[in-house]
């Protein structure tokens, strides 16, 4: 077959479904927001695959999940420590200054959610954030800290009084 017309086909197959999506008022609007509410009705699970660092797809993230089914957990690429410190820090008083002080505190521990716009996104979305991905390389202290509070067992207390 004729690469050309391969080309086309696919082009026209690409121009017949193609739905202008835009955001306003940080929700979806446009055509394309119905056809991802449509997609989205009655799914347990929407997969967002996206680039982290950029602002408009930390903007569009929040928008989708501000969107009716209304999803409550996020499973994000972040380790279990830092899912559990975001699920923390997104309950204090001013979850923003909470989690630079964190952030300063332990350089290269989060990834992807330093951003200003990744962190909104998290804060709008009000989720319980479940961590699935490994802990970044920076994460030492957060863990060793983490270990540091929780209590001692009777037998590790026993282990070392020995």
């Amino acid at each position: 077959m004729n690469t050309w017309i391969v080309a086309a086909a696919l082009s026209g197959q690409i121009a017949a479904n193609r739905a202008d999506l835009w955001l306003e008022g940080g929700r979806l609007a446009g055509p394309g927001a119905q056809v991802i509410r449509s997609a989205a009705e009655g799914t347990p699970y929407v997969f967002l695959g996206e680039d982290h660092g950029i602002a408009e797809v930390a903007r569009f993230a929040a928008a989708l999940f501000a969107e009716p089914p209304g999803f409550e957990t996020l499973a994000l690429e972040v380790g279990p420590g830092i899912a559990a410190h975001l699920n923390a820090v997104l309950k204090a008083p001013d979850p923003s200054a909470a989690h630079r002080a964190f952030l300063a505190g332990h350089p290269m521990s989060v990834p992807f959610y330093n951003t200003e716009e990744e962190f909104e996104f998290l804060r709008r979305s009000r989720a319980r954030i479940v961590g699935f991905d490994q802990e970044l390389m920076g994460n030492a202290r957060a863990l060793l800290e983490s270990v540091r509070r929780r209590p001692v067992t009777e037998q590790v207390d026993r282990m070392l009084a020995a």
